[in-house]
């Protein structure tokens, strides 16, 4: 989906729980470096909730606007774990290929305090009591010993919001979807910059895309909030389990 009309998500949430969500993602400003909407919120909620998934994973933590309300999400629900994987470094922040206007994306990294940030999304789990259900791996998701973290269990929802260098989103494709499962859902954002359409026009034609959108500029500030992502259910070609 593209264009100015936005669909009215949130309506199949509880009115309780949705000011909630809408409180917890409120708590994390939107900057230069982006965040999500409440309409990115509220339509991976409603999926969450639709779908009884209970392993959520999202590559790209930073400030945690949606790490944050999908983690309240599942102490909410009382069942699996929302996990987030970020470095939380300006070296693993520093984009080549990836561009926005204004903005260095190799020199900005080096001014942006990311052990203060890590530490607030850290406080910010301690303060809204979700301890239980948020788990956070400060580590590059090249990294990452996935058979460790996810032997055990399919991936439910993967967000990709990491590195947006080409060979950085395709690398979190290959090593993730095989912790996946048919039915699993995958969630690409910002699939309106150069370095990351190609790589999602690949995957819309092996998976059945559910929503996408490109709103507005690219680049998240506090007065744009633009939407700019993708939603897919996986099939079966790519995922390592069925």
């Amino acid at each position: 989906m593209s264009g100015p009309t936005l669909p009215h998500l949130g309506e199949g949430l509880e009115p309780t729980l949705r000011e909630d969500l809408a409180a917890v993602t409120e708590l994390v400003p939107l900057d230069e470096g982006g965040g999500a909407t409440a309409l990115k919120v509220f339509l991976l909620a409603e999926l969450i909730l639709n779908r009884d998934l209970s392993r959520i994973v999202e590559i790209g933590v930073y400030r945690g606007r949606l790490f944050l309300p999908l983690a309240r999400l599942m102490f909410w629900l009382q069942r699996g774990e929302m996990v987030g994987i970020d470095p939380w470094s300006a070296e693993a922040a520093v984009q080549h290929e990836a561009a926005l206007p204004g903005i260095d994306l190799v020199e900005w990294p080096a001014t942006i305090d990311w052990a203060g940030m890590h530490a607030d999304v850290q406080r910010h789990i301690e303060r809204l009591g979700i301890g239980e259900r948020a788990r956070l791996i400060p580590q590059r998701s090249e990294d990452v010993d996935l058979a460790a973290e996810f032997g055990d269990a399919p991936i439910d929802l993967l967000h990709i919001d990491g590195n947006h260098d080409r060979e950085a989103v395709r690398q979190d494709l290959d090593r993730f979807l095989p912790y996946m499962r048919e039915g699993s859902i995958l969630v690409m954002d910002d699939i309106g910059w150069p370095s990351v359409r190609n790589i999602y026009e690949e995957v819309a034609t092996e998976h059945q895309v559910l929503f996408r959108i490109t709103e507005g500029s690219v680049l998240l500030t506090p007065t744009s909030g633009g939407n700019d992502f993708a939603v897919l259910e996986l099939r079966p070609k790519s995922t390592g389990r069925t």
